[in-house]
């Protein structure tokens, strides 16, 4: 292909699609500038790729693709949609991300088959009405626009399951009782909220609610209506406390609250049976109690950059951790329970005022990753730390074993 032009490629590729009847074609990344008129010669297709581009328009020869059921066009420079879109009658997915769209056109209320739409990255104030006849969408995707305010359309969609509407301008969500009814996922990160309306505790199957990057300053009650909620991000807002009640999210998996203002913790979170994913980092803890040994499923702990100075024995109590992240703390000792923590892969411990270590040679068979960097009292050199979590994470350097640090330390 060297020395042949985006449009040579692209001509190859259609008669390629044309000759052998495949019903899927793949444009992306070509750096096109216009889409080749050639594409109308495929009635046959139904999968088309033109993502990655610079298409700044679409021909009306896209509305002669009778079967088209996949359409990519995202990450190009589309200012506006050709009202052709609205003749494919049999497409099921549409992405449109991270393009420059600042209003779409009625005729996709026509795309009766539509079940997903991709709409994140561009800029769009508001939604037309006619979205309302994609009886059958179950997914859209409105994150990084400019909305002020939940398009009414939404409300009226009777099979939407997936809801995405990070990084807008919202303030507050409206009454939304009798709405989103089958709705699974709703994301409303990093928007303006500080409140939710009493009426989101109607949602009967929501299992994933992400309201990080906020501004709530308490848990709304309305969450406990909640009763099949799996996971819940309140990372990024400014809680002091968590209320009583949270053990009423009994299905609960994986609890968010990373980056509030925490300073201690109901004894009803002990009570999250279910709970695999804990993240309380960047929080005002100094202690933690004695019922952390109740969250036997207990997969991934994160207690870094907080304020504390002992961990309770209990800890050693988790059968199932895999990552337990301690660092950025005050601690001066780690209990020798933790050396019972049979699944436990990666032990974080870095930047603290450890004094000494435990004894764990020949304990935790699983481990992978030991962090001790930022100890100056344990006297290990850097060369036998070896990386920070930083350094392996961003592939810059190859992790040491655990077991060569415990032989140093202990030598």
């Amino acid at each position: 292909m060297a020395g042949k032009s985006p449009e040579e490629i692209a001509e190859e590729r259609i008669a390629e699609v044309r000759r052998t009847g495949s019903t899927k074609l793949d444009l992306s990344e070509l750096d096109l500038g216009i889409v080749p008129e050639a594409l109308g010669q495929l009635p046959h297709l139904q999968d088309l790729d033109l993502s990655i581009n610079r298409l700044t328009m679409l021909p009306d020869i896209l509305g002669q693709l009778p079967c088209l059921q996949t359409l990519a066009l995202g990450y190009n420079q589309l200012t506006t949609l050709p009202e052709a879109l609205g003749h494919l009658s049999q497409l099921r997915h549409l992405l449109l991300m991270a393009n420059r769209l600042t209003e779409l056109p009625f005729v996709l209320g026509q795309l009766s088959h539509l079940r997903t739409l991709a709409l994140h990255d561009n800029q769009l104030t508001t939604l037309p009405a006619a979205l309302d006849r994609l009886y059958q969408l179950q997914g859209i995707l409105l994150g990084h626009n400019q909305l002020t305010r939940l398009p009414d359309v939404l409300g009226r969609l009777p099979q939407l399951q997936h809801l995405d509407l990070n990084h807008n301008q919202l303030t507050e969500l409206p009454d939304v009782s009798g709405q989103f009814l089958h709705l699974r996922t709703f994301i409303l990160s990093n928007n303006q909220l500080s409140t939710l309306p009493d009426t989101l505790g109607s949602l009967p199957h929501l299992r994933r609610l992400h309201l990080n990057h906020n501004q709530f300053e308490t848990l709304p009650d309305v969450l406990v209506c909640l009763s099949k909620l799996q996971q819940l991000d309140f990372s990024h807002n400014r809680l002091t406390a968590l209320p009583d009640w949270i053990n009423r999210l009994s299905r609960l998996n994986k609890l968010l609250l990373r980056d509030n203002q925490l300073t201690t913790l109901p004894d009803s979170l002990g009570s999250l049976s279910k709970l695999q994913w804990l993240d309380l980092s960047h929080n005002q803890l100094r202690t933690l109690p004695e019922w952390f040994s109740r969250l036997s499923k207990l997969q991934r702990l994160y207690l870094n950059h907080n304020q504390l100075i002992t961990l309770p024995a209990v800890l050693g109590q988790l059968p199932e951790l895999e990552w337990l992240d301690l660092s950025h703390n005050q601690l001066v000792a780690l209990p020798d329970a933790l050396g019972q923590l049979p699944q436990l892969e990666v032990l974080a411990a870095n930047n603290n005022q450890l004094t000494a270590l435990p004894d764990w040679r020949g304990q935790l068979p699983q481990l992978q990753q030991l962090y001790l960097h930022g100890n100056s009292a344990l006297g290990i050199p850097p060369e036998v730390l070896g990386p920070t979590w930083e350094e392996v994470a961003s592939e810059q350097e190859q992790r040491v074993t655990p077991s060569s640090i415990l032989t140093y330390y202990f030598r």
